[in-house]
């Protein structure tokens, strides 16, 4: 863990600070502590999972004080051995006045609780309306600087450029590799974390350390009573989705249930399988391409069919959900390939 240079402008404002880290340890997080080294003059600091000590003289009283930065595990034996520890460490200055400040992972009542669930919910909105302002102003500083840039570069083109122009265009591009900087720490923290991400612009390095952690808890063989899938069976789970298996899928719908919001019967697709079956595989593929339906194709109808002339009670009426063709098709393929193995996953009764 690093503290850049930044953060006296984004977190602590235009006045002077010294700052200690405690750095993560195993899944406990690291400890920033930062003060201002015209009020605190620091003498030592200490630290080990989950605390970080400062000690030293505070200016306007010439008095010891010591402030210890807490971060407690929601575990409630290492909550007690860190207490302990951190009891040993007050008992050993008398003479010295302690402070012990930050995330104790504790309430004193239940609806204390209450209020501070409240509160943390609205710093997550306030902390997300500040991020989403931090990032379009960030984007309009990229722009405005690469704008400069590609200025002094176009004038450079035609004329040789002015030793003043070299140097703003350093100052500037300094500036680009600070945001830029910026955003790398936040691609680190993304890949510290156990996130699926999807969409984001991302540098191939971090992109490889998230996915490393999707990889390493992916389901990729399955033990039953001692027996476990084989290759070629999991091979058959994971092949691509060929014509014919569609086909044959389509075939094995009923003809005439009742059409879902698309309106279509299997009847129909299987009379114009010849015009509409490449369409219709290709859809599948792109769903297997991109694991995902379309909202149009992914939408059902839950109508409720009476089983009596004048239904009055639930026990009167029979739900039926009407969804579309091709999701019907994606179910009944997918169910068609764990009939290879569904038989030895389930014990028999």
């Amino acid at each position: 863990m690093e503290v850049k240079g930044s953060l006296d402008k984004d977190s602590w404002g235009p006045n002077p600070f010294q700052h200690e880290v405690s750095h993560p340890q195993g899944l406990s997080v690291g400890i920033v502590t930062l003060w201002n080294p015209e009020k605190f003059l620091l003498a030592q600091s200490s630290s080990d999972q989950g605390y970080l000590i400062i000690k030293g003289i505070w200016r306007a009283s010439k008095e010891n004080y010591a402030f210890v930065n807490v971060y407690t595990p929601n575990d409630p034996n290492r909550r007690q051995a860190l207490w302990r520890k951190l009891e040993r460490e007050i008992n050993s200055g008398c003479d010295t006045c302690w402070i012990v400040l930050g995330d104790f992972n504790a309430v004193r009542s239940p609806l204390e609780r209450l209020v501070l669930a409240r509160k943390l919910k609205n710093t997550k909105e306030k902390i997300k309306q500040w991020r989403k302002l931090k990032t379009e102003e960030n984007r309009k500083k990229i722009e405005e600087i690469s704008n400069k840039v590609n200025k002094i570069d176009l004038k450079a083109e035609d004329a040789q450029p002015y030793e003043s122009d070299m140097t703003i265009r350093n100052e500037l591009l300094k500036e680009l590799r600070e945001f830029e900087s910026k955003r790398l720490m936040a691609l680190k923290q993304k890949s510290r974390c156990k996130w699926a991400l999807e969409g984001d612009k991302n540098f191939g390095f971090f992109h490889a350390l998230i996915n490393k952690n999707i990889r390493s808890q992916r389901l990729t063989d399955i033990n039953v009573n001692g027996i476990w899938t084989s290759d070629p069976e999991k091979s058959i789970l994971e092949a691509a989705i060929s014509l014919e298996e569609v086909k044959t899928a389509v075939w094995k719908c009923v003809a005439e249930k009742v059409p879902g919001p698309d309106g279509f019967t299997f009847a129909f697709i299987k009379n114009q399988w010849d015009i509409i079956g490449g369409d219709i595989f290709l859809a599948i593929k792109e769903f297997e391409k991109t694991r995902r339906i379309d909202r149009g194709c992914n939408s059902s109808f839950i109508i409720l069919v009476p089983k009596i002339t004048h239904p009055n009670t639930l026990d009167n009426i029979r739900p039926i959900n009407l969804i579309c063709c091709l999701y019907k098709i994606i179910s009944k393929v997918l169910a068609e390939r764990l009939k290879v193995v569904i038989d030895k996953l389930i014990i028999p009764t």
